[in-house]
């Protein structure tokens, strides 16, 4: 039954983080909307800290849910150069972001500390690299 809940979960989070990527050109990205981005990973943090699950899992599923357009957007408006290695850092900030949701589900607080680790080094790689 664990297995089950746990693969809806990822499913769910892999198609809450998929949507809207290829469509990023669509709008521009602007400061505001990546200064929004790092107050809601910095957010988060509180979370991970008061080991408050449900609200980790909620907030990465909720506010956090539109960060892969809001990346993608940015992304989209690098160089060609620069978009692969950008890319590549939004792609390992939504896998992290999957593994800190399942380290919530599975209430692991070394594991949800280090997911959250991961995130954050992530976007901040991620966040010099994109436009500001």
């Amino acid at each position: 039954m664990q297995i089950i809940k746990r693969s809806i979960a990822i499913f769910c989070l892999v198609v809450v983080l998929a949507g809207g990527f290829n469509s990023a050109a669509l709008a521009q990205t602007s400061s505001p909307a990546l200064q929004s981005l790092t107050d809601r990973i910095e957010l988060l943090k509180t979370y991970v800290d008061r080991s408050n699950w449900t609200t980790i899992k909620t907030f990465i599923h909720g506010p956090l849910g539109q960060i892969r357009v809001d990346i993608g957007r940015a992304i989209d408006k690098l160089p060609s150069k620069q978009q692969a290695a950008a890319k590549n850092l939004a792609k390992d900030l939504f896998n992290d972001l999957v593994k800190l949701d399942i380290a919530a589900t599975d209430r692991e607080v070394d594991r949800t500390d280090a997911a959250y680790s991961q995130v954050r080094q992530d976007f901040t790689e991620l966040l010099a690299l994109l436009p500001k």
